[in-house]
């Protein structure tokens, strides 16, 4: 563990203790990096004839997801089979060292296929996928102090 400030211990990341799962079964293979975002902003805001602002919510769930994996993993081929049938799945995403972060979406399809290459070196390749319902819970790192223990 490191030291974090007011001598609390941060709990070292570790990707490998992140676990995405596609369509409720399949677990990545050979992850490199994982992002999630939605499409739109949660509140804009609109001006109203005093000067004065509001706040609107735009209860939109639109996201998009993006996944870089090694080219030689299962999951490329299992989500070149995903892509053939046009059909949706889940994707749900999990870290025990930030045990509070959530996302998940159902609804998901594949927005946009990697870039073939080939090269003399395994290359990492990029997935777009789109969701008409995306749930986003964030969270730091964990961290313990003394007193956890």
């Amino acid at each position: 563990m490191t030291q974090y400030q007011d001598e609390v211990d941060a709990v070292a990341h570790n990707f490998n203790n992140s676990v995405l799962t596609l369509g409720g079964t399949h677990n990545v293979q050979g992850p490199e990096m994982f992002s999630a975002e939605r499409v739109d902003d949660e509140v804009t805001w609109q001006k109203v004839a005093s000067g004065m602002a509001i706040a609107v919510e735009d209860p939109s769930k639109l996201g998009l997801f993006k996944l870089q994996v090694l080219e030689s993993s299962p999951t490329t081929k299992y989500l070149w089979d995903k892509r053939r049938t046009r059909k949706s799945f889940k994707i749900s995403m999990s870290d025990a060292s930030a045990p509070a972060l959530d996302c998940s979406a159902k609804f998901c399809r594949i927005a946009k296929p990697p870039i073939t290459v080939r090269s003399g070196e395994v290359q990492v390749v990029e997935w777009t996928f789109g969701t008409g319902y995306l749930e986003m819970e964030g969270d730091s790192y964990r961290l313990e102090s003394d007193e956890d223990a």
